[in-house]
């Protein structure tokens, strides 16, 4: 019997619009808000969401800006020519994503000219059309009085809001549905205006969810005036001062060290993992306070099953009580947890316990914790390289996958690769730990033990971080930077 297979998720933004009622000549999706492009707001907001799988945006034909744009590469963006109606830019969209997407799965489209989406409003778009058959979109009762005018412009009937809503995205709904709605749409000839329509002209009824207020459409230029003051403004981080203006996006750690730790104390080795916990929670505490996005911490190997069995049981033991302790200060500080690894081989109980964390902390748009359990970097290569030929079957023409279609079957492919690998523990390797991941990392080895890894200890190594150049295969003359937004 076929397993069945989950539901993905798929991300649409069309940015082929103009700005016609802008009073400017700079096309809409490049429009600065708080010092950002609107479409930059828009793919950080889904860049980050968990479970997405592909973002396809479609610009306008004539567009040649967005090749001077870094924050568009990103192995979760894929780039296709739109058209000059908002529906052709999605039915261009659909297409694009035909060979990859099963029936069942779920495809949100959004605005790229709506910039003030709140984690909040797309978690309860998601939880309330989950389990619908057709799908929904989020909107608005209407408050203010409709009037009827004739041509003349004199006002004729006062309307009844009472059923009306205005509708606003994301709209989500199943991937069979919408491309069957669509392509119904294009061999009609109807421009529809958004995806409900098109569904609605398909004699389906898409579930309406209460959204807010806030996630306004920018169309005329007093929007922009109105979404800076719905938006909160950059946040300066101040650094330490051996820092040159650098801080990592993505630091990854083996803690390294407890057992020695713990021996050189006179203390049984399950002292030293006691002692590491709480280094654990000191250095979380410090990437949240400096706003550094991921953190990734290498807690159990695939080989630390090896170590003798009553130190295995009490690892997942002090597993379980860290996860039950922490998940007070993990929820207030707005971190966002997920786990990597192999998890069949620990016990149910556990495996419950991380699946509820994650999803508890899935909306959440703080610090990014990527806990590694079970994991190893030749496993994570060979389950991304399984999944891929898994999807190749049935295909007419297999091809060789790229560098950024491969790294999407990763465990890590939801956030940038890293930029800091710290080691504990006086040991200069990175066994067998995000092997694919760290090919440009900048690599850290400290002779302190992991229990001794303090505050100080991880300035030391953001302050050694910020001395070196990234070049990235090339000489610092070709190093030029991108283009000011």
């Amino acid at each position: 019997m076929v397993p069945k297979k989950s539901p993905r998720l798929w991300v649409i933004i069309p940015a082929a619009g103009s700005s016609s009622r802008m009073d400017t000549k700079i096309q809409k999706p490049y429009l600065l808000l708080n010092g950002k492009p609107l479409l930059q707001h828009v793919l950080e907001f889904f860049t980050a969401w968990p479970g997405v799988q592909k973002i396809v945006v479609a610009f306008s034909p004539k567009d040649r800006a967005w090749h001077h744009f870094k924050w568009l590469d990103n192995p979760l963006i894929t780039v296709i020519a739109g058209g000059r109606d908002r529906s052709i830019s999605v039915w261009n969209a659909m297409l694009a994503l035909r060979r990859v997407a099963h029936g069942q799965d779920w495809v949100i489209t959004h605005d790229a000219a709506r910039p003030c989406l709140r984690a909040h409003d797309l978690t309860q778009l998601i939880a309330a059309v989950q389990s619908h058959p057709v799908g929904g979109f989020l909107g608005v009762p209407l408050i203010d009085t409709l009037k009827q005018i004739d041509r003349t412009g004199h006002s004729v009937k006062t309307l009844d809001r009472q059923m009306l809503w205005h509708a606003l995205t994301p709209q989500m709904f199943r991937f069979e549905i919408l491309y069957q709605a669509f392509k119904k749409a294009s061999e009609d000839n109807i421009l529809v205006t958004d995806e409900a329509q098109a569904v609605e002209l398909s004699n389906l009824k898409p579930l309406v969810v209460p959204g807010s207020r806030h996630n306004i459409k920018i169309t005329f230029p007093e929007d922009l005036a109105i979404a800076e003051g719905l938006r909160p403004s950059s946040v300066q981080i101040k650094q330490d001062p051996r820092i040159p203006n650098k801080m990592p996006q993505h630091i990854a750690i083996i803690l390294d060290g407890n057992g020695r730790w713990a021996k050189a104390q006179n203390k049984f080795r399950i002292e030293g993992h006691r002692a590491g916990l709480l280094a654990v929670r000191k250095i979380v505490a410090a990437c949240v306070q400096k706003k550094i996005p991921v953190l990734t911490l290498f807690a159990f190997s695939s080989e630390n099953w090896q170590r003798p069995p009553e130190e295995v049981h009490f690892l997942m033991k002090l597993f379980r009580m860290a996860l039950k302790q922490e998940t007070h200060q993990i929820i207030k500080n707005n971190i966002q947890i997920k786990f990597i690894g192999n998890r069949s081989a620990f016990s149910q109980k556990l495996q419950d316990q991380m699946r509820e964390i994650e999803e508890k902390t899935q909306a959440h748009q703080g610090l990014k914790l990527r806990i590694a359990a079970n994991y190893g970097g030749q496993w994570d290569i060979l389950q991304a390289a399984d999944r891929w030929a898994h999807e190749q079957k049935g295909m007419s023409e297999r091809k060789f996958p790229t560098l950024g279609e491969f790294r999407h079957y990763l465990s890590l492919n939801d956030v940038p690769e890293p930029d800091l690998f710290i080691r504990t523990g006086n040991e200069q390797r990175i066994s067998n730990f995000l092997l694919w991941q760290l090919a440009y990392t900048e690599l850290y080895f400290t002779d302190r033990m992991w229990p001794d890894f303090d505050e100080q200890a991880f300035e030391k190594a953001l302050a050694s971080y910020g001395e070196r150049e990234r070049r990235y295969g090339k000489i610092n003359e070709q190093r030029v930077k991108s283009p000011a937004c």
